[in-house]
């Protein structure tokens, strides 16, 4: 649960399912950075479409091709709920859509990116968020 996090620095990224290969490059790009983003004080989380089963599978997967899993939460939310409530919902298409979000401490959403296309700029994210948390305190 996001609950899980308040009160401390996190970045949220809404991604589509291990189905969207898109997706798929933006937390490879992210995973790598996770340790870095901590480092800084800034927790990692990701909220995808898939449900528990589709997650477990993923990390199955993974484990049986060496794949190293990824070293930071993947929360579910398959009905988008979240997604909706965060406004990373295409209204027009009823679809889930890709966003980044950096929140403070205090709950403030300090940075964010919603696109149909994930934001794929780790180490411009991580120096952004320290800048902006320095910025912000």
């Amino acid at each position: 649960s996001y609950a899980d996090y308040q009160g401390k620095p996190v970045l949220i990224v809404f991604f589509l399912g291990f189905g969207c290969a898109h997706c798929v490059a933006q937390l490879k790009d992210l995973d790598p950075r996770a340790s870095k983003f901590r480092a800084a004080g800034i927790e990692v989380i990701s909220i995808g479409t898939d449900d528990r089963n589709q997650v477990r599978a993923a990390r199955q997967a993974a484990d049986e091709n060496g794949v190293d899993p990824l070293h930071f939460d993947v929360l579910c939310d398959p009905k988008g709920e979240v997604f909706k409530k965060w406004g990373v919902w295409d209204e027009f298409d009823h679809e889930a859509l890709h966003g980044s979000f950096l929140v403070d401490g205090k709950g403030r959403i300090l940075w964010q990116d919603v696109s149909k296309r994930p934001f794929e700029e780790s180490d411009w994210l991580l120096a952004e968020s320290q800048r902006l948390l320095k910025a912000w305190r």
